[in-house]
């Protein structure tokens, strides 16, 4: 930013973290009560090519798997998880093209707690391995049969497996939130004292947890693992998949799994752009991804997956790269004249590398608006006069309504030309 900017209230902005040239957040979020226990920087685990791919309708082929790994490698994401290579041999064919390719990313293998599920992985020459079973004592006495002392034979038994083979090996414990913290102390602790895996996952796999949850269960599971890393899954069922992620980090999880667009099952994983930009923006958390590239990949990944984001999305919702309100374009308006890009919004659209904010023709219009656009079509909006320009708002934003949806240019300009003409 060229412009010094004066300090209005003892509110400084210049040369704060929460304020740049493409952002403005709150400097609360900086304060030492809220910001003390993020780390300087996190893990980001993607999970788009394995629970993306469980959304319903979502399946990705050899070339499409490839190609989303290549333009998550390119934001910046270093481990992705490849897919459960049980599932389908042309995850293997995947990771042997992106190897013959030279990629740098840590594939990982989702396996189940069994021997054959981590012989197929070490047949996919991956080199690291996540082990998962369902930890809570109900399903697995229900649902597969299994008393406690079956259950940790099986988890030990995998566990050491993969270890023994030389495999970077995670152990992921899923629907552990609906248990209780003394049963995911002992399970947990048991598996890093028996098999040492490289790192676990705390599940809540049908995101039933408050934020406030995910940081204590970190904080208490940490207690029984040590120094081992644990890392944070969690869904999105009541609309806390980012928050939960970000609680956890501020607990003390060394990484967290995310989907891009919040693809997954039900209602998805917690969103990779939503948590990236919340730990970087807010937290200040670095994350090791290239912010510009983010809106690139969504897009790729919403045209492959045949998965259509909302227009209010957040982060990549095309809502977010237009505005209707005649309000809010002069309040942009005038802002950037004193060098704030950000007047009415929290970032750019161009920091997440998607077009620059347009300003749309409906309801909500206002003069702000529509000088725009006469400028634009070299009409002098200072030759209108007060009465003209309030018909044009009026026809505006009577068109808008009986079309129930926004105006084009050429349509704007058509009543334009039809009020200058009544003359």
């Amino acid at each position: 930013m060229e412009q010094k900017l004066e300090v209005l209230h003892g509110i400084e902005l210049m040369g704060k973290e929460n304020f740049g040239e493409e952002f403005w957040t709150s400097e609360m979020n900086y304060l030492p009560e809220v910001h003390q226990n993020f780390p300087k920087e996190t893990l980001i685990y993607d999970v788009t090519l394995r629970d993306g791919e469980q959304a319903p309708g979502v399946c990705w082929n050899e070339d499409e798997r490839v190609r989303i790994a290549e333009e998550l490698e390119e934001m910046g994401l270093k481990r992705l998880e490849i897919g459960m290579p049980a599932t389908s041999k042309t995850i293997a064919k995947a990771v042997k093209r992106l190897q013959n390719n030279g990629t740098k990313l840590d594939l990982v293998a989702l396996c189940r707690a069994n021997k054959k599920d981590i012989d197929l992985a070490l047949d996919m020459g991956v080199k690291s391995v996540i082990v998962e079973h369902s930890i809570n004592p109900y399903t697995c006495k229900y649902a597969m049969g299994l008393e406690y002392e079956e259950l940790m034979d099986r988890l030990i038994t995998s566990t050491q497996y993969a270890m023994e083979n030389g495999l970077n090996t995670n152990f992921f414990g899923w629907d552990a939130l609906r248990t209780s913290i003394p049963y995911l102390q002992k399970v947990f602790g048991t598996i890093v004292k028996e098999c040492h895996p490289h790192s676990i996952t705390i599940t809540d796999t049908v995101g039933t947890a408050l934020p406030a949850t995910a940081k204590l269960v970190v904080e208490k599971v940490r207690e029984a693992v040590g120094d081992t890393p644990v890392q944070w899954h969690g869904h999105n069922e009541f609309g806390m998949g980012t928050a939960c992620a970000l609680a956890a980090i501020e607990g003390g999880a060394a990484g967290v799994h995310t989907a891009m667009n919040g693809l997954g099952e039900r209602t998805g994983n917690a969103p990779t752009e939503e948590v990236v930009m919340a730990l970087e923006l807010l937290c200040g958390v670095k994350t090791g991804v290239h912010l510009e590239k983010i809106g690139p990949a969504s897009k790729l990944i919403e045209a492959v997956g045949k998965a259509e984001l909302s227009s209010n999305k957040p982060i990549v919702g095309r809502n977010l790269e237009v505005v209707e309100s005649g309000l809010v374009t002069d309040v942009f308006q005038k802002m950037r004249k004193v060098g704030i890009k950000v007047g009415m919004s929290c970032f750019t659209q161009e920091m997440v590398g998607n077009p620059p904010m347009k300003d749309a023709i409906g309801k909500g219009s206002g003069k702000a608006s529509i000088v725009t656009y006469l400028v634009k079509n070299n009409v002098n909006p200072d030759e209108i006069t007060k009465e003209q320009m309030g018909e044009i708002i009026d026809r505006v934003k009577t068109e808008s309504r009986i079309r129930k949806g926004l105006l084009d240019e050429a349509t704007l300009m058509r009543i334009v030309f039809a009020v200058l003409a009544k003359e």
